[in-house]
């Protein structure tokens, strides 16, 4: 009688011994799980903050065209206007 209890613990004891090997699998896989869903949401906000930060780029390249532009036309009408004021005064 000893030995089949003794033979129904051992049973019993491989079972748990089972049911908390998959146990510590699954707790494993939801670790693994979570961490990807973080690194996820992590990339999505760099990502994000790239492109808002070429937008502002392409935003402050249009700025300086501009910039330039209209410093070309200035410098071109003080030229003319220095150009004028010379011819009066040599003329």
């Amino acid at each position: 009688m000893g030995a089949r209890y003794q033979e129904d613990a051992n049973r019993r004891l491989e079972i748990i011994g089972t049911s908390i090997d998959k146990l510590v699998e699954k707790v494993g896989s939801m670790q693994k799980s979570i961490e990807c869903k973080v690194d996820t949401s992590v990339v999505a906000k760099l990502d994000t903050r790239v492109v808002n930060l070429e937008s502002k780029l392409v935003s402050i390249d249009a700025q300086m065209v501009i910039f330039t532009d209209s410093k070309e036309v200035e410098e071109n009408f003080i030229k003319n206007y220095v150009e004028k004021a010379v011819a009066v005064h040599t003329a």
